[in-house]
């Protein structure tokens, strides 16, 4: 775990701050000259060679002694160095740490470690019984660090989860509190798993894993909200010998299934929506999960998850917080699954995705679209939008030479006409609307089809300029 965090750092530690060619060095020597002519020039302060190669001797003495590194935190000699420069400190003492302890050493250094490439990638905690219908707390080892899934049931009875990242290391024997119920007890630990929400300045959550005396393994966790002298505990139900003997995961990988490769085309809700559309209006990680838009009136909850796992979704009223029945589905082989439950913009869905042991691995309110994107373009060719961004109050485009162009609001409730305007000679058309705060809404723009006369319509996609500047087309 300690080589893989040392290589995670190294390249956070270049893409951060452009360093000194020296300090691609192959000797670790030549590293830390290289290091001290940085650390020389600090944001408050300056120091002599002498002062900087005096407090790196010290910081490697200590590491060596505690085996607790802390350039990252510490900010170099009397905290005056800067972010950039603590996590170049905390990179240069982990290999320096690496090179000069054996295994024994770190064995003896962290007599309370755990090992998770030992462990099974995927561990289940309860703070309680196991008898409830998800874990606590959800870990999933993705190789270069930890998700941490922390369910729980808010006052309104409904399911909430917040996903933690970040990567394991080892410090310094730590002893901490631990409450569990009415007695708080103190426990000494060497696993932490920081995750700093906001700033590197500050840490805002704070893990610690252990192999507790009642034979399983346990999780403690700190929050900034709450008292930070004592850790919450979860423990898994399963026995810490039984996790180590279910075999070696040294190579844990990020999921042994992924999303096909081209999804968005091969989805059968789609239609005529533009692929690049689709993605954007629907959810999941990209990687494993892709929850399909849902779409007002259309009354179906759809997308593509491991073929292993299952599906569940509620609707909750926004005015009576009323939740409907949870319908379940299942996968087809491809992954593909689809569900048909009531969705308006009063009544937007909830959707949970479980693994195969029942624990929740993703759960999100989906926005519901009241619109389907459609081409800019009608496939007619009598009628074409420029594109239509949110806060544009104007749409214009092209049609046929004098056509009466009209314009529909979708606002959830307060749906109503537009105004209309008659495109000129070359059939160019520029009409003012009111514009649009989120893309869960748009302008329909219609004219009439010159040979049939129905009525041909355009429902654009209201885009942000990032989402354009980084379309996948």
């Amino acid at each position: 775990m300690l080589k893989k965090l040392l290589t995670i750092l190294s390249l956070f530690c270049l893409l951060l701050i452009s360093l000194p060619k020296e300090i691609d060095a192959q000797t670790l020597e030549e590293s830390r000259e290289a290091l001290i002519e940085n650390l020389m020039v600090a944001p408050a302060n300056t120091y002599t060679y002498e002062e900087v190669d005096a407090y790196l001797t010290g910081e490697e003495a200590r590491v060596l002694e505690t085996g607790d590194i802390q350039g990252d935190t510490k900010f170099g000699i009397n905290g005056s160095h800067s972010t950039g420069q603590g996590l170049e400190i905390y990179s240069y003492l982990a290999e320096y740490f690496e090179a000069n302890t054996s295994q024994s050493d770190q064995d003896a250094l962290y007599p309370y470690a755990v090992d998770f490439d030992a462990l099974p990638n995927e561990l289940s905690f309860y703070r309680g019984s196991s008898d409830q219908s998800f874990a606590d707390f959800a870990i999933v080892n993705k190789g270069n660090h930890l998700e941490v899934s922390h369910s729980w049931i808010d006052m309104s009875q409904r399911h909430q989860m917040i996903k933690y990242r970040g990567s394991v290391t080892n410090v310094g024997t730590q002893e901490v509190m631990v409450e569990t119920g009415e007695s708080v007890r103190p426990v000494k630990v060497n696993t932490q798993m920081k995750v700093n929400l906001e700033s590197a300045h500050r840490t805002d959550y704070l893990f610690y894993f252990f192999y507790n005396d009642e034979g399983t393994l346990s999780l403690l966790m700190q929050q900034p909200q709450y008292n930070r002298e004592t850790f919450s505990e979860a423990k898994t139900i399963i026995s810490a010998a039984d996790l180590l003997a279910s075999g070696d995961n040294s190579s844990p990988t990020t999921t042994s299934w992924s999303l096909p490769d081209d999804w968005r085309m091969l989805s059968p809700r789609r239609g005529d929506t533009p692929p690049v559309a689709w993605v954007l209006t629907s959810a999941g990680d990209n990687e494993t999960i892709a929850i399909e838009p849902a779409i007002s009136g259309e009354n179906v909850v759809s997308g593509f998850i491991h073929p292993e796992y299952s599906v569940q979704a509620y609707t909750t009223n926004s005015y009576s917080s009323e939740v409907s029945k949870i319908v379940t589905a299942t996968p087809d082989e491809n992954g593909y699954f689809t569900l048909n439950l009531d969705i308006s913009v009063g009544a937007p869905p909830t959707v949970q995705i479980l693994d195969k042991t029942g624990n929740i691995v993703f759960d999100q309110e989906m926005t519901v679209y009241q619109y389907r994107p459609t081409a800019l373009a009608h496939e007619s060719g009598y009628l074409t939008l420029e594109r239509y961004f949110l806060n544009q109050d104007y749409v214009e485009g092209y049609t046929y030479p004098n056509a009466t162009v009209s314009t529909q609001r979708l606002d959830g409730y307060a749906t109503m006409a537009g105004p209309t305007v008659q495109a000129d000679d070359d059939g160019y058309f520029n009409i003012f609307v009111q514009s649009h705060t989120n893309n869960n809404t748009t302008t329909i723009v219609s004219v009439e089809h010159p040979d049939t006369g129905e009525k041909i319509s355009v429902a654009p996609y209201p885009w942000t300029q990032e989402e354009l500047d980084n379309a996948d087309w």
